[in-house]
This record gives C-alpha cells, structure tokens and sequence, in this order.
C-alpha cells in the first residue's frame, strides 16, 4: 500500500461484553463532525480525535486502556500489541 500498511485487521477485546462493543461503537459515533486532533501528544483531548486515539479513548471510556506509552500519543500498533486485544481476521492489502 502507498501508507507503508501490508495488512487490516479487526481486533476483539478480552473480556469486552456486546454492551461494552455497542458503547464504544456508540461514543464513537457520538464524535462525527468533530475535528482531526493534529496534537498527537494531547490524548485527553476531546473536542477533536486522530483515528487511533478515537478507538483507544472509545473503549477508555468501557474501562479498557490499550495505553500506548509513546510520548501520550496512541498509534495503532499500540492497539494492536495491547494485551488486551486479539485479531479476529486479517486481510492483506
């Protein structure tokens, strides 16, 4: 792929339960229209979300932190390495 990416994947989370997966899916969904968060290190920031930083702060908010311990900043192999997280299903691009 031109982004340097070779594979998708859809991670589950341990121990999430359907209620846990339809809030993050929720909140998620609760932040469209909101801006791109260029301040990578300001994770806490909630008027705007990069995409790695809208997943991990969708499932903080179920009580699940994939923490990232990279400057603040949350990059998706982050997610991906997370104890927390296995793949389901792997796609290469």
């Amino acid at each position: 792929s031109s982004r340097g990416y070779g594979s998708v994947y859809l991670l589950g989370v341990r121990g999430a339960t359907t209620t846990n997966y339809k809030n993050a899916a929720t909140f998620a969904q609760n932040q469209d229209g909101k801006g791109y968060n260029w301040e990578f290190t300001v994770r806490w920031l909630n008027t705007r979300y990069y995409c790695s930083q809208l997943a991990w702060r969708a499932w903080d908010e179920q009580g699940y932190n994939f923490d990232g311990k990279t400057n603040g900043v949350i990059y998706p192999g982050d997610i991906y390495r997370s104890n927390l997280t296995y793949v389901i299903l792997q796609r290469e691009l």
